[in-house]
């Protein structure tokens, strides 16, 4: 479900689109804002967001024929898949950060399993690509939710696989590897989703054969023992933080068929995310923002110097948090002009930088009633986001937006 300016809407409806579609050059409008105003004259949100538009528009569009001229290839400009979106959607996949992992060795295995993966793919040529895997075409959400339960080895032709396909590297680390934290198997998760947000194919055969991949391997790992059955609530996660921002980028380009088939994929993933909220002291590290927001941030999250260490490696987030407020309001405003592009992590992480920062200057009109509230006033919400804005303004006992 995603979240419209604080409203509801229904699971298998697609949101709108805020005129102002997020983009990196935008953190330029942040320079105007770099010096504190009194409230009277904070820089009209409205005109703020029109410039970042019409800047982002124009980068876009070079962006664009800079790619054409590189690849030979002119950029379409076709009905529901025009050149500028294609392009926005290709721009939009740079800010796709991903935390740390809590467990150091998992890094470790990471890797390794990603020099196993590239390995395979490095081997195969455009005309002996490995076969397409079995996924519907035309069905509705209801349908598709009821094939992503069910799939097998067979109806998705996973059984003619090469046992050192990167697909089926990725199956057997998901079901085999009970010698590794489940971290791992959500870590790999994680780069699946972000690898899939990166890539330069812009078709939809290659997001629906992940899909596939997914689904079999959750069911399998939830079905194989009884004691993985809240481990599989654990990988659950990482599949909805990449499903929600894959619907958030695909509901931009009207691709009706793909949006589907996203849809469908996460109504029966969040059917395995119900236990979550039964089983809170099994949570790990941004599992609580997703499934019990109410609840607000988890102890990592909360626990400022831990925060900062997580956020470190992306320059954004860190610059945001570490600055003085309001003498660097630019860092952070830049920052919320990103957040429509950013990953599922990153837009938890920037609710976490207003929670930490409102500690200190939840007094300040400039800042709760100003930069706080232009922010969520302006901007797409999922749910789970809708619900930990909530739980900032009950802690800081904030009025809600009229």
């Amino acid at each position: 479900m995603e979240v419209i300016r604080g409203q509801t809407t229904c699971s298998n409806r697609l949101p709108s689109t805020h005129p102002s579609q997020r983009h990196p050059i935008s953190a330029i409008i942040a320079l105007f804002l770099d010096t504190p105003l009194a409230p009277q004259m904070r820089f009209p949100k409205f005109l703020a967001l029109c410039l970042a538009t019409f800047i982002c528009r124009l980068t876009d569009r070079a962006q664009a024929m800079y790619a054409a001229s590189k690849t030979g290839r002119a950029v379409g400009a076709t009905s529901s898949s025009s050149g500028l979106e294609r392009a926005s959607s290709t721009v939009a996949a740079a800010d796709q950060w991903i935390p740390p992992a809590v467990n150091p060795q998992v890094e470790q295995w990471v890797q390794t399993y990603q020099k196993n993966c590239a390995a395979f793919e490095d081997q195969i040529s455009p005309v002996n690509q490995p076969p397409a895997l079995q996924t519907p075409i035309g069905e509705d959400v209801e349908t598709l939710s009821g094939h992503y339960c069910k799939v097998t080895m067979q109806s998705a032709k996973l059984n003619e696989l090469a046992e050192h396909d990167s697909r089926m590297v990725f199956i057997r680390n998901i079901l085999e590897r009970d010698d590794r934290p489940v971290e791992y198997q959500t870590r790999i998760i994680q780069f699946e989703f972000k690898k899939i947000m990166e890539r330069q194919d812009d078709t939809d055969a290659p997001i629906k054969e992940w899909l596939t991949i997914l689904a079999y391997a959750l069911r399998k790992h939830k079905e194989q023992l009884f004691k993985r059955a809240f481990a599989t609530v654990n990988l659950a996660a990482p599949a909805l933080y990449g499903l929600y921002i894959l619907r958030l980028r695909y509901s931009k380009l009207y691709r009706q068929d793909l949006l589907n088939h996203i849809v469908g994929m996460t109504k029966y993933v969040e059917s395995i995310s119900m236990r979550a909220r039964i089983h809170q002291k099994c949570l790990l590290r941004w599992e609580q923002e997703l499934y019990i927001p109410r609840t607000g941030f988890g102890p990592d999250i909360v626990n400022e110097s831990t925060f900062a260490q997580i956020i470190k490696n992306d320059d954004d987030l860190r610059v945001a948090m570490s600055s003085s407020m309001p003498k660097n309001w630019g860092s952070l405003w830049g920052l919320c002009l990103k957040f429509d592009s950013s990953s599922a992590y990153k837009r938890v992480a920037t609710l976490a930088i207003f929670y930490h920062k409102l500690k200190q200057y939840w007094r300040d009109v400039q800042f709760s009633g100003g930069l706080f509230e232009d922010f969520v006033g302006s901007v797409v919400f999922l749910e789970h986001e809708l619900g930990l804005i909530k739980f900032i303004r009950q802690t800081f006992n904030l009025p809600e937006l009229k």
